[in-house]
């Protein structure tokens, strides 16, 4: 969040201190006030008119959150109500975090190693695909808690065969979303 510093006296000087709050509820009058989260850790009031910026950390990622700020001055003084600005916090993005070996040759290596990470427990399916789009392989990690894991693919088919020499994409679905995708080169 932002803010432009307001004074200790209006628009003059140097507030004392903010308080901060949050809530999933809009922070329109001082009972919302009374009800809604104290952050901590808030930034010491810069001079009147500079830009103050602020993260809030640990808030449910997909929920929306109002804030509001109030400055108190060197006398204890509260200023009124700021407005109450929202936001929804974005869930980090799960990824593949690496192909190793590549290129990777079925024949010599025996098997590849995809490595993924998780931000969050979901329902895992590794998928690949050929150049042309066209679904070679899939198969399902199973449930996943939050962490970085490994798995192997043989440089087969669903019907067993080896794939040909080409580019294919791996593609890491998290419950049924697709999350990312690299590119892994196949040498026979």
């Amino acid at each position: 969040m932002s803010w432009t510093a307001p004074g200790d006296d209006e628009n003059v000087g140097r507030a004392t201190e903010y308080i901060i709050r949050y809530s999933e509820k809009e922070i329109t009058n001082y009972a919302r006030w009374c009800e809604a989260n104290d952050v901590t850790g808030e930034p010491i009031p810069k001079v009147a008119g500079s830009e103050e910026t602020f993260r809030v950390g640990n808030l449910t990622p997909g929920r929306r959150y109002y804030f509001a700020i109030r400055a108190v001055d060197d006398v204890g003084n509260k200023s009124s109500l700021s407005n109450s600005p929202s936001a929804s916090p974005e869930r980090k993005k799960s990824k593949l975090t690496k192909i190793y070996p590549n290129p990777f040759t079925p024949a010599k290596d025996g098997t590849v190693t995809i490595s993924y990470n998780l931000t969050g427990g979901a329902n895992v399916v590794i998928e690949i695909y050929n150049i042309a789009g066209e679904q070679v392989k899939e198969w399902s990690e199973g449930y996943k808690s939050e962490g970085e894991y490994h798995t192997g693919w043989n440089g087969k088919n669903r019907g067993m065969g080896r794939v040909g020499s080409g580019i294919y994409i791996i593609l890491l679905r998290e419950n049924g979303v697709a999350m990312d995708r690299k590119k892994m080169a196949v040498i026979k």
